[in-house]
C-alpha cells in the first residue's frame, strides 16, 4: 500500500515523535472491508540504506551494493536471486541483538587471538562471563551490524549470515480508523522509539527508523491481522474507553466505526454509548487528536500525569457511580488499551474498588465480578511491553 500521510503529532518540542500515518489501498473504490475496528496493522520495515553501504565497504568490499546473488541453497525467507543492497535491506534482521550462539559460531571467523577470545567470553553461559555479554550487547542493544565492524578481524563468509543473522520481521500497530469511516485508507498512529543506552549512544528502533523516514506516494509491504478488540453487537451497549499515549488507537478507530453507524441508523439517541478517560503527559505536547474526540465520543476524560499530577485511575474512582452504572446495571463494556507496566493492573485494582463501593460488595465478590465481565469479554485488556 501507499502511504498518503505521515505527520507528527505531539509537538515539535516534545520528546517524544508521534506520527500519525496513513495507507491507502489500491483500489479506492472498493466496497467491501479491509478490516474491523480493532485489527492490527502489520508494517515490514526496511533496514536504512546508508547503514548498509558502509558495512558493505567496510567488510565486504569484493561486493558493490547491487551485486547479485545467487542464494542456494537458500532459507525459505530469501529470494534465490537478489541484490546483496537489498537482502541486507528486506531480509535480514541486521538491527537486532546477536545471541550468544552468534558469538560462539562467529569466533571461528576471527583472525585476530585476542578478539577470537573475547568472542568466546560472550558466548559462555557461566556467571564469570556472562556480565561481559550483557554489557557490552544486551544492554547497549549492540546489533549484528555494529558487532561485525567492532570486531574487525571477524571475516564471516557473507553466505554465512544467512544462518546467523534471523529473518527481518514485521511490526504490528492497532489501526486508528474505521473502514466505514475512513473507507480504504488505513489510518496507524506509531511512536518512534528513540532511545538512550547506557554509553549514551542514541538508537531508533528498526521500524522507527524506517517510518520516520517514509514519505508520501512510497509503497509499503503490509497485512492486516485480526486483533483483541470488537465493537459490541448491541449499538446501544456503553462502552468505556480506556487509551494510554498510543493505546488510543484502537479506541479511535472504534469510535469512528461507532460514531458512523450511529449516524446512520441512530442519529437522535441521546443516550451515552461512548465515555473515553484518555491519560497522556502535558495538554501541550502529546494529547493526541485532541480535536476529534468530541466529535465522535459523548464525554472525553483526560488525565496529564506530568502537569497536573493525575492518572487514569483517579478519574475512574471520581466517575465510579457512572461508571458502575454503565457496567454492571446498563451491561457495559469496557476496553483498555496502552502499555503493560503498571496501568492495566492499576485500573483494574480500581474496578475492583469501585465494584467494592458503588454495589456494597466484598472485595472478594468485587474481583469476582470484574472476573465475570472478563469471562464475557467485557473487560478486555489490550497491552504491551
Amino acid at each position: 500500500m501507499a502511504c498518503v500521510a505521515n505527520k507528527r503529532i505531539t509537538a515539535a518540542e516534545w520528546n517524544q515523535d508521534v506520527r500519525h500515518i496513513e495507507f491507502q489501498h489500491p483500489n479506492a473504490s472498493l466496497t467491501t472491508p479491509l478490516y474491523q475496528p480493532g485489527d492490527v496493522l502489520n508494517i515490514w520495515p526496511k533496514n536504512d540504506l546508508r547503514q548498509i553501504h558502509e558495512f558493505i565497504h567496510a567488510k565486504y568490499p569484493q561486493f558493490k551494493p547491487e551485486t547479485v546473488l545467487s542464494i542456494d541453497p537458500r532459507p525459505a525467507h530469501v529470494p534465490s536471486t537478489v541484490a546483496v543492497e537489498r537482502l541486507l535491506q528486506d531480509y535480514l534482521d541486521i538491527n537486532g541483538v546477536p545471541s550468544r550462539f552468534f558469538f560462539q559460531q562467529a569466533a571461528f571467523f576471527c583472525s585476530n587471538p585476542e578478539e577470537r577470545d573475547k568472542m568466546v567470553e560472550m558466548a559462555s553461559s557461566d556467571a564469570e562471563n556472562a556480565a561481559s555479554y550483557i554489557t557490552y550487547c544486551k544492554r547497549e542493544r549492540r546489533t549484528y551490524t555494529e558487532v561485525l565492524m567492532d570486531f574487525a578481524s571477524c571475516d564471516i563468509p557473507f553466505s554465512y549470515l544467512l544462518q546467523l543473522i534471523p529473518p527481518l520481521r514485521p511490526r504490528a500497530y492497532s489501526i486508528s480508523s474505521s473502514p466505514t469511516a475512513h473507507g480504504t485508507r488505513i489510518h496507524v498512529t506509531v511512536a518512534l522509539l528513540h532511545y538512550v543506552t547506557p554509553w549514551k549512544r542514541g538508537k531508533t528502533g528498526t521500524c522507527s527508523a524506517y517510518l520516520q523516514t517514509l514519505k508520501e506516494g512510497e509503497a509499503s509491504i503490509v497485512f492486516i491481522t485480526e486483533g483483541t478488540l470488537r465493537l459490541p453487537k448491541d449499538p446501544a451497549a456503553p462502552l468505556v474507553l480506556i487509551g494510554t499515549g498510543t493505546g488510543c488507537a484502537p479506541m479511535r478507530s472504534l469510535m469512528y466505526e461507532r460514531s458512523a453507524l450511529r449516524q446512520q441508523q441512530q442519529p437522535t439517541d441521546p443516550r451515552k454509548h461512548i465515555t473515553f478517560y484518555f491519560g497522556c503527559r502535558r495538554d501541550d505536547s502529546d494529547y493526541l487528536y485532541r480535536e476529534e474526540w468530541p466529535l465522535i465520543c459523548d464525554a472525553v476524560h483526560v488525565a496529564f500525569s506530568k502537569q497536573d499530577n493525575k492518572r487514569v485511575p483517579v478519574l475512574l474512582a471520581r466517575d465510579e457511580v457512572e461508571l458502575y452504572r454503565m457496567l454492571v446495571e446498563e451491561d457495559g463494556y469496557v476496553y483498555i488499551s496502552g502499555s503493560a507496566k503498571r496501568m492495566p493492573a492499576d485500573v483494574r485494582e480500581t474496578f475492583v474498588q469501585i465494584f467494592g463501593r458503588v454495589g456494597e460488595l466484598s472485595r472478594e465478590d468485587a474481583v469476582k465480578l470484574v472476573r465475570h465481565l472478563e469471562k464475557e469479554r467485557r473487560y478486555i485488556v489490550e497491552a504491551w511491553s
